[in-house]
Order: structure tokens, then C-alpha cells, then sequence
């Protein structure tokens, strides 16, 4: 059988007509793992507006543990900060848009930029930017909040502004899972 050829899928009429021609019970075409366009969709759609499983409470024990969860073209910082709280920003300087957090992981008392040295405190706040004058409101300039959710250890982001519910499905899943002790993992 001869091998078939693809184009590209840039619009959603085409990937509809790849779906609509897949055969069930059938490992997926060659686009749904090699096409940009799809992998552009599949972040738009999907991985920009709803839960994801970022990593685990583990991985930052201590005040200022932090690691980034990159994904297209994002990239999220997942901390701990000073009240024990895991909270998650957007890996994006206020000022110029630069990356703030260069390593994969690590710990920090604060985040500052690399590029014009702004600082964050671990809450995301503020502290300082360099040159402003004295009327610049660093209130208006925190990094990006990203909603995080943490469920038995395992932490979720959602970087939609309105995340889909999920107490409901947790609330159940929570008692099937509690035998496993997600929470003491590492």
C-alpha cells in the first residue's frame, strides 16, 4: 500500500476532515504526531485551557524551591514561597518580557531578571525595577499569576483566566487514590 500524503492542517475545517477520516480501533495518522499546525491547535485548545499536571509537592520541599514546567512556547514557575503556599507565575519579566528564571530548577530568596535586573519576591510581587520614577506603581507589574491546584501532592496549572471546574471530578477521585498516599510520593 502506497504511503499517504499530508498537507498541512492549518485550519480547523482540515483537521476535522483527518478526524472524521480516522479509522477506529487504528493507530493515529501521521499528522496528529508530526503536523505544527495540529500541535498548534492541540496548545490553543487544550493545553492553554485546561488542568495540567505539572509535577509533584515534592520536588520543592523547602521555602523558595522552585522549577519551571515548560510547555509551546510557555513557560510557568512553580514555587514554594515563604508561607509554605505553592504558588505559579508565568516565567515572563513584566518589563521587557525576558525569561526571569533561566534554570530548570532551583532555590531562591527572590526571582530577578536577567536582563534589567527587576526583582520578584517568591509571591510574584514587585520589589524593585530599576530606573522607574518615583509615580511607577509596582503593584500593576507582578509576574503573570497561573492558577495552581494542588491535589494530594500532584500540582495543577490552568492558564486559562476562567480554569474549568474540577473539585467535582477530584472529589471523587480523592477517595479511589488515598490508598496510594500520592501525597508522601516522591
Amino acid at each position: 500500500m502506497k504511503p499517504r500524503e499530508f498537507p498541512e492542517y492549518g485550519d480547523i475545517q482540515n483537521l476535522r476532515s483527518l478526524v472524521s477520516e480516522h479509522d477506529n480501533g487504528y493507530a493515529l495518522e501521521r499528522p496528529f504526531y508530526a503536523s505544527q499546525a495540529i500541535y498548534e491547535w492541540d496548545l490553543q485548545m487544550f493545553w492553554s485551557k485546561n488542568w495540567i499536571w505539572a509535577g509533584h509537592g515534592s520536588q520543592i520541599p523547602n521555602m523558595g524551591d522552585y522549577f519551571l514546567f515548560n510547555f509551546g512556547t510557555e513557560s510557568v514557575i512553580i514555587v514554594r514561597d515563604r508561607k509554605g503556599e505553592i504558588r505559579s507565575h508565568l516565567n515572563v519579566c513584566r518589563h521587557r518580557g525576558s525569561r526571569v528564571c533561566l534554570e530548570q530548577r532551583g532555590n531562591a530568596r527572590v526571582f530577578a531578571c536577567p536582563y534589567h535586573a527587576w526583582t520578584y519576591d517568591l509571591e510574584g510581587n514587585l520589589r524593585s525595577g530599576r530606573l522607574m520614577d518615583d509615580g511607577f506603581d509596582r503593584t500593576s507589574h507582578s509576574l503573570m499569576p497561573v492558577n495552581v491546584l494542588v491535589f494530594q501532592g500532584l500540582i495543577f496549572i490552568c492558564l486559562s483566566e476562567n480554569p474549568p471546574p474540577i473539585d467535582r471530578p477530584l472529589a471523587r477521585l480523592a477517595p479511589r487514590t488515598a490508598p496510594f498516599g500520592l501525597a508522601s510520593l516522591k
